[in-house]
């Protein structure tokens, strides 16, 4: 059981930035609702975020951050 959880964890934090990828673009080549410039900068900010923890994640999976436990 705890393997399911751990491949369901890291499908989930590899997937979720894809996905929000796909979204992005989506809303972004959409040609009646435009993004004003504010909502495509929190989009940005929101997928370096997601990416940032992403790597992170799987850096703590890999075990990089051993030293400092």
């Amino acid at each position: 059981m705890a393997e399911l959880l751990k491949f369901a964890m890291i499908t989930a934090f590899v997937a979720a930035p894809v996905f929000a990828w796909l979204n992005y673009r989506l809303v972004k080549d959409d040609k009646r609702h435009k993004l004003t410039a504010g909502m495509n900068v929190l989009a940005i900010l929101g997928l370096v975020y997601l990416i940032g923890f992403t790597v992170l994640f799987l850096f703590d999976l890999g075990g990089a951050f051993e030293n400092f436990k």
